[in-house]
């Protein structure tokens, strides 16, 4: 059975939401010695992810990786690695390994 919350304002939710994701990465080094978080694309996770990269935890055990890219170069506005590496890879989370889609290729 799903369960519906409601918050005030889009700071409430990310927050709870990092709390949440803070507690889950927790368990799952606990359980594994490791985690894998899988993260979206785009603007909308952005403050989620600045308030995650914040929790005190062991970054160093976490892996991140995008779920999406528009596979541009990091130097794009439009690259969503950017994105992730602007405010999630941040402070106490900027010790978790970090794998991005996009790679530089050589050109036929």
């Amino acid at each position: 059975m799903s369960e519906t919350r409601v918050y005030p304002c889009r700071e409430s939710m990310a927050a709870a939401l990092a709390e949440q994701v803070a507690h889950d990465l927790k368990n799952a080094i606990k359980k594994r010695g490791r985690a894998t978080l899988a993260v979206p694309g785009g603007s909308t996770p952005s403050l989620f992810f600045q308030i995650l990269s914040e929790r005190e935890l062991d970054w160093k055990a976490v892996t991140i990786i995008p779920t999406d890219e528009r596979f541009v170069p990091e130097s794009s506005e439009r690259s969503n690695a950017r994105l992730i590496r602007q405010t999630l890879m941040q402070g106490p989370a900027s010790k978790a390994t970090f794998i991005p889609f996009w790679r530089e290729a050589e050109h036929a």
